[in-house]
């Protein structure tokens, strides 16, 4: 089973389901109506995403610290190599969460994080689910909108309200209707 995304006047979009039969020829099974996802509503979901994520992230990145500091204590290192140790262990463990858990979450059956789901957003590419390559994708592009730049919420001027990692990657958000 295939999903395809048509875009309608007035900024709707569609997702249907399609089958292939034995012939080779497609039936629509299904067809689902989409509305995009205010930005209001994307973020409170991220809210929601954050306050899942943070503290598992918090929990993990402390216990790598204690673990690095154990390991590191028995050995001849001074003490503020141990502690850059420490500190680099806890943020690249919190990253490392964050990034797992938003790819495959959006690359899920789910179509987008718990946040999107308990709020009835999915994100799609062209209609279709994403894999985890582009949801991989759509993460850094993300990343390196919002951090590096500052500039990922300036896409909403543009002409298509989108932000700027959902135009890098191609993809919706959106809300079914």
């Amino acid at each position: 089973m295939e999903k395809a995304l048509a875009q309608s006047p007035g900024e709707k979009y569609q997702s249907q389901d399609v089958f292939i039969n034995q012939e080779g020829q497609a039936e629509v099974l299904e067809l689902r109506p989409y509305d995009k996802s205010s930005f209001a509503l994307r973020t409170l979901a991220c809210l929601i995403d954050q306050a899942i994520i943070i503290i598992p992230s918090f929990i993990f990145a402390g216990c790598m610290c204690v673990f690095s500091f154990f390991a590191l204590s028995f050995s001849n290192l001074h003490d503020d190599f141990i502690a850059a140790v420490m500190v680099a262990t806890g943020v690249s463990s919190f990253f490392a969460l964050h990034w797992l858990y938003f790819s495959l979450s959006e690359s899920s059956e789910q179509m987008g994080t718990f946040g999107m789901s308990i709020l009835g957003i999915k994100v799609l590419k062209r209609g279709k689910k994403l894999n985890f390559f582009e949801a991989n994708n759509r993460y850094w592009y993300w990343v390196f909108t919002t951090l590096f730049f500052g500039i990922n919420t300036l896409g909403l001027l543009g002409h298509t309200k989108e932000l700027f990692h959902d135009q890098l990657s191609d993809t919706q958000v959106v809300v079914e209707s």
